[in-house]
């Protein structure tokens, strides 16, 4: 999550697509690492901590993709710093 946080920060100092491009890796290898050691199926499953879990990773890909139209169209970087911090909320919410 440090690597996380750095990232994130260079990311609204200096948004580049450079940068949003390895944000984006790095928040799908982390849901994936959190994915694996939890043993949790991706797809649909019967009970509520699946659905919770499917649900919070569309949310961070819907705000991955709200992350590169904010650097698109050269919004304020305080937009740009909410939907990190969006990011990052639902990647906590994948551990508790």
């Amino acid at each position: 999550m440090r690597e996380l946080d750095d990232l994130g920060m260079a990311l609204s100092r200096y948004p580049s697509k450079e940068l949003i491009h390895k944000y984006r890796l790095l928040v799908r290898q982390i849901i994936a690492l959190i994915l694996e050691k939890l043993r949790v199926k991706r797809e649909y499953g019967f009970s509520s901590r699946s659905n919770k879990i499917y649900t919070i990773v569309e949310r961070t890909e819907s705000s991955l993709s709200m992350l590169e139209d904010a650097l698109d169209k050269e919004r304020e970087k305080i937009v740009i710093l909410n939907i990190i911090e969006e990011i990052k909320g639902c990647l906590i919410s994948l551990l508790l």
